[in-house]
């Protein structure tokens, strides 16, 4: 796990900004499922908006897309914004919720707090710079900044599965001892995470990471429409994955099916302990085979939660769609993008109401319609920009198409950042 203090000195606004990435702005346990709508704009410079829809089954509501943002010295801005989609309960999104945004901009801080060393030009890391170390650093390359993406997920996985089973122990017993420390690492989460670099000379970078089943969709402008970029793992990684899982354990027949492990967990993914357990902790864990959800469990050591990691230029106008699976399930890639042109093109969807105050716009409708403030409404407050209610809200409207599909009580979340 990273060390805060370490990296805290690159930032210029150092506690207000990063601090709340891992903050809980409202009281899980106060929802109890509902759907929550939010566009904002201007939220950080080159993004000219983002609405985000979310329709939960469960407590984390707004926390299913944490965001966070920080300013460095050198007047760089990283916007960094999450979306987490629950496989087998929501424990483990729930564990990241507070923890994958702050991972991802600790990892970030590190590479660019690094400096060569004098017998290394290449700019091999050696070290890192102290508080007021004036040694320039180099400009990493877009694979060091992925590789430490993907470490960063690596490390939260490996706290979330075995750091919780090594606390948990063994018993003799049926169920493990402390199956509430257990409980993340039996459920399990997909994620994608976005990282929105801008420079003060006007470089626009955008790092995605997505593991699991959710994933990103990069749209190109083009006159009125949109070219499609697909971002993350497209049906040939998935079936190269699939290939991999099946020549790893040439011993078991039946492991996959409809590109699933089993015919029911993703290939890759957060949390889902029982899979990623050697045969050995199982049984130290005194796990209960007996539960059919782990059904056809042999060996383990089956999936990770490495991501697929894309970096690309971003362009004016250029937009990007995070869901979760029910929307790309029930949606093409294209469908999804002509619903971003047309409300982009629809004179109402600029026509905004007047801008309120900020932690008094967004309304979570659950039983008690009560209002909360959330990570991204503070992020758009610290970095200049407002929220506001939301005459058309593109997220929204892609959720209303997807529910001709899936239902309106379908468990969805969505994110749109439309780019200036």
């Amino acid at each position: 796990m990273h060390h805060l203090p370490r990296y805290l000195h690159l930032f210029r606004v150092p506690a207000a900004a990063f601090a709340f990435s891992g903050l809980r702005l409202t009281d899980h346990d106060s929802f109890h499922g509902g759907s929550f709508s939010q566009s904002s704009r201007n939220v950080a410079p080159g993004v000219a908006r983002f609405d985000m829809h979310i329709t939960s089954r469960d407590s984390l509501g707004p926390r299913h897309m944490p965001a966070s943002a920080v300013t460095l010295d050198d007047g760089r801005i990283w916007m960094v914004q999450a979306l987490l989609d629950n496989h087998h309960g929501s424990s483990a999104s729930n564990f990241l919720s507070g923890k994958i945004v702050a991972a991802a901009l600790g990892g970030l801080a590190d590479v660019f707090s690094r400096k060569p060393t004098e017998a290394d030009s290449s700019g091999t890391v050696s070290e890192f710079r102290s508080i007021g170390d004036p040694t320039p650093v180099p400009e990493p390359s877009d694979e060091t900044i992925q590789e430490e993406i993907i470490d960063s997920f690596l490390r939260l996985d490996d706290d979330l599965v075995n750091l919780s089973a090594m606390l948990t122990g063994s018993r003799t017993s049926r169920k493990p001892r402390n199956s509430s420390v257990l409980r993340p690492a039996l459920s399990g989460s997909s994620a994608v995470v976005t990282i929105y670099e801008t420079t003060v000379t006007g470089s626009r970078r955008l790092h995605i990471a997505q593991t699991g089943t959710a994933r990103a969709l990069l749209g190109r402008r083009k006159g009125h429409t949109f070219d499609v970029e697909i971002v993350g793992a497209d049906v040939s990684q998935v079936t190269a994955q699939a290939r991999e899982i099946e020549d790893a354990h040439a011993g078991e027949s039946g492991l996959i099916r409809d590109n699933k492990l089993f015919g029911t967990f993703p290939l890759r993914a957060f949390g889902l302990g029982p899979l990623k357990w050697t045969a050995d902790l199982r049984q130290r864990l005194a796990f209960d085979q007996d539960d059919d959800t782990w059904k056809g469990v042999q060996t383990g050591q089956y999936i990770t939660a490495e991501p697929t990691v894309t970096s690309v230029t971003i362009g004016k106008g250029d937009v990007l769609v995070m869901a979760s699976a029910s929307l790309f399930g029930s949606m093409s890639d294209q469908e999804v993008l002509s619903v971003v042109s047309s409300s982009l093109a629809d004179k109402g969807s600029e026509s905004m109401k007047t801008a309120m105050p900020h932690f008094n716009l967004l309304t979570w409708n659950d039983d008690d319609d009560a209002e909360h403030s959330t990570e991204m409404e503070v992020l758009v407050s610290l970095l200049g920009g407002h929220s506001e209610t939301a005459s058309s809200n593109i997220a929204k409207a892609l959720a209303d198409k997807a529910a001709v599909k899936v239902g309106k009580d379908e468990a969805l979340s969505i994110g749109v950042m439309v780019f200036d």
